[in-house]
């Protein structure tokens, strides 16, 4: 059934780079088909009766979290409700997960969906000892990356996930070569690479081995200056997660320790450097075995997230940047991000404005996704 046209007006735009004077958005057939100043725009045609008067408020694009682990459909309403609607599943274990995972993609008023399939993961590593993994993602060596690529391909893949570990406390770990060979083969097939690295010697082994993103940042101790401008130069994208570095921060007996400042001030440190900045929350349900990642929840997770970006120097406009325009630039999303007459009608619309105290992204009055009105948290 066709969507009635819906007008939001007299609200201020944070069009994914900076923040407007009160402006008209029209949503037509899940696309957003202007942007006008206030009063020049279809609201003063008595005809549009789905009007909005949003004076007072901000309209935000619809956040896009760029690091999940999606199973089900609550988790997707959870996430609606808080305003992010699109959402970058960042690993898969199995088939039958996989299968289901396409089963929850292209849901009307549920996130859009994106999956890396299985992570690349070394022999007897941390991932693949976990229940339910697939054999098939683990790579043997660098000649063995043709073949993980192959699958992923073939298992529709939107990205490639790579598990990197710090090689003094992890003999199993993928080496920096094979991780350079399956981004060589990635890049060769036209997909971006994502290397998680939670400790600061698998963020070193991420960096030298040409990852696009690395994923978390080093809670055992400030990332150092020279991998930093190793990765200034390359122009690599990180998602820092901030949220799930600060659950991390125990101690697990293993030797490492483990502390959120390093994980905030190495934030600090890569934004200084001029290093682009995602956001992701890394939302999971939790895993009931040791040393799994704490559980993170849906949605909501995300303006944790927003805050603490903030914290470790981020402007409040750098951080929703972080959350928008720069997540979808960086995996290529070219049909969201922004707010311009054209793209996805992902919106999020909140009291206040949040380019001056980041925690108004909790004040939501509503959240459309392709157009389709959600009922906020």
């Amino acid at each position: 059934m066709m969507q009635p046209t819906t007008i939001l007006t007299n609200a201020r735009v944070f069009d994914g780079i900076t923040l407007t004077d009160p402006q008209t958005v029209v949503i037509n057939a899940g696309l957003i088909t202007a942007v006008t100043p206030t009063g020049f725009g279809p609201e003063a045609h008595e005809e549009y009766r789905n009007v909005v008067d949003a004076a007072g408020c901000t309209v935000l694009p619809g956040l896009i979290d760029t690091h999940v682990h999606v199973s089900d459909v609550g988790q997707l309403e959870a996430a609606a409700r808080w305003g992010v609607t699109t959402m970058l599943n960042m690993g898969t274990p199995n088939k039958a997960a996989l299968r289901a995972f396409a089963e929850l993609r292209n849901r009307a008023g549920l996130p859009d969906l994106r999956n890396s399939g299985y992570a690349a993961s070394g022999p007897g590593a941390f991932l693949s000892r976990l229940p339910g993994f697939d054999t098939d993602s683990t790579v043997t060596g660098p000649d063995d990356a043709a073949r993980f690529l192959a699958g992923r391909v073939a298992d529709g893949a939107d990205y490639i996930k790579i598990i990197a570990e710090d090689p003094d406390h992890s003999p199993s770990a993928l080496s920096q070569e094979s991780i350079a060979a399956i981004v060589n083969k990635a890049h060769e097939a036209g997909l971006l690479v994502i290397v998680h690295a939670p400790v600061a010697g698998a963020a070193r082994v991420a960096i030298q081995a040409g990852a696009d993103v690395v994923t978390h940042v080093p809670i055992d101790e400030v990332l150092d200056a020279n991998t930093i401008s190793t990765a200034a130069e390359r122009r690599i994208v990180v998602s820092p997660t901030l949220i799930m570095m600060q659950g991390m921060a125990v101690d697990r007996g293993d030797g490492i320790q483990r502390n959120f400042v390093h994980a905030r001030d190495t934030v600090a440190h890569l934004h200084h450097a001029g290093i682009r900045i995602v956001a992701g929350t890394d939302s999971n349900p939790g895993a009931p075995v040791p040393n799994a990642p704490k559980a993170v929840p849906y949605g909501e997770s995300m303006h944790d997230e927003l805050r603490l970006l903030v914290d470790a120097g981020l402007t409040p406009a750098q951080a929703l940047a972080a959350a928008t325009s720069d997540a979808a630039d960086v995996f290529r999303l070219h049909d969201r991000g922004q707010i311009r007459p054209g793209l996805r009608a992902d919106l999020l619309l909140i009291d206040g404005d949040p380019t001056k105290d980041i925690s108004a992204t909790r004040s939501i009055r509503g959240v459309w996704i392709g157009g389709t009105l959600v009922q906020p948290a």
